[in-house]
């Protein structure tokens, strides 16, 4: 066997590309060793000259050699070490479009003379981020048209109380319901007295505050608010990025006493989709 290329794992195993030259019958539907199922690639590489921003690449910069669904190798100016994992954003050359950012593990580095290629895992990528990165290397490939930009969904308008016309408002706004919390995502269903329901999820959630066993579970006005006292000290120990400043939002269950009865900050803005819409006779109005 010749071999051609090796590249050392984290673990301190070695990946391997050889040729067999003689002393073996052509192989036919090669299979991956078992031990070796872990270094397998699942996707296809497309060549792509792309350019990374991070504050953990050597000079802050990188350019891309390949990329694909699960992952990108780069030719950096330093060394970087297997086992990290870094944050950065990836340019993708499309119009309106800004970085995409991406969170990557360092699988395998190599000296190529005066650069080092890595190769780069993609960890936790934002729900969006995928289907972009496949539309792209899709266009890249020739299978279709360059991808528009991403557009985030419109965000969360919180109702206004009712009010019946006289001095106090018609309490409550809705209910919640069947939250759900788990990975920094929390997911609610919220019922609105005059007929709505929606799901609302929070995603990348730093603080989750659950007081619905102490205030119950109905609300009366519901707040994103800019700043607070929370919100401030949560800031103080959130990583500061050389890009761009980090965007936190903080969402408020209101009682009718104004006591908080649930409490979500975090770092993406709230989605919802309505799943049901009555009118005030319980009949669907749609």
């Amino acid at each position: 066997m010749l071999l051609k290329q090796a590249r050392q794992h984290h673990s301190g195993e070695f990946v391997c590309l050889g040729e067999v030259t003689d002393g073996l019958d052509e192989l036919h539907n090669p299979r991956v060793p078992a031990g070796a199922q872990r270094f397998a690639r699942d996707s296809a590489r497309t060549p792509a000259r792309l350019r990374a921003l991070s504050p953990e690449l050597p000079n802050f910069r990188a350019l891309s050699t390949d990329l694909s669904q699960g992952g990108l190798k780069l030719e950096t100016e330093d060394r970087l070490i297997p086992g990290t994992v870094i944050r950065m954003s990836l340019d993708l050359d499309i119009p309106d479009q800004p970085p995409v950012p991406l969170k990557c593990r360092v699988i395998w580095c190599q000296s190529t003379g005066k650069s080092f290629l890595v190769g780069l895992q993609f960890v936790d990528l934002e729900p969006w981020v995928a289907p972009l990165l496949q539309a792209f290397q899709s266009w890249l490939e020739g299978g279709g048209l360059k991808p528009k930009p991403y557009q985030p969904p419109a965000p969360l308008e919180f109702p206004e109380p009712q009010s019946s016309g006289e001095e106090e408002p018609i309490p409550p706004a809705g209910s919640i319901s069947n939250v759900k919390f788990s990975q920094q995502r929390v997911e609610l269903i919220l019922s609105w007295s005059r007929g709505e329901v929606f799901r609302v999820v929070f995603s990348e959630v730093l603080i989750f505050r659950d007081d619905r066993g102490l205030e119950g579970a109905a609300f009366y006005d519901a707040v994103d608010l800019e700043e607070s006292a929370l919100m401030t000290a949560a800031m103080r120990v959130l990583p500061v990025s050389l890009e761009q400043k980090r965007e936190v939002h903080h969402y408020q269950f209101l009682n009718r006493q104004e006591r908080t009865i649930l409490e979500v900050l975090c770092t993406q803005p709230a989605d919802h989709q309505l799943l049901d819409e009555t009118g005030p006779d319980g009949t669907n109005d749609s």
